[in-house]
């Protein structure tokens, strides 16, 4: 039985994340996330597979992806 994987392109992960396109693809360059294009000139993309690999291979715990600065102390 032959299962085909589905190509998913940053703009969706993108949207299922609620992130930007540039954070993604920070992502790819920090910490590793596998995109790739098909063609040199094809958007850039993971496997849905190579993504849920990626994604239990990540820290639970570990500093926010997206931060709105400093939290304000409460007096």
């Amino acid at each position: 039985m032959v299962v085909l994987d589905r190509w998913i392109q940053v703009s969706e992960i993108a949207k299922q994340f609620g992130l930007s396109q540039e954070s993604i693809k920070r992502l790819a360059k920090k910490r590793g996330l596998p995109l790739r294009r098909v063609t040199p000139f094809a958007t850039p993309g993971i496997l849905e597979s190579e993504l849920f690999a990626w994604l239990k291979g990540q820290p639970f715990v570990g500093p926010a992806v997206r931060s709105k600065g400093p939290k304000k102390r409460a007096r």
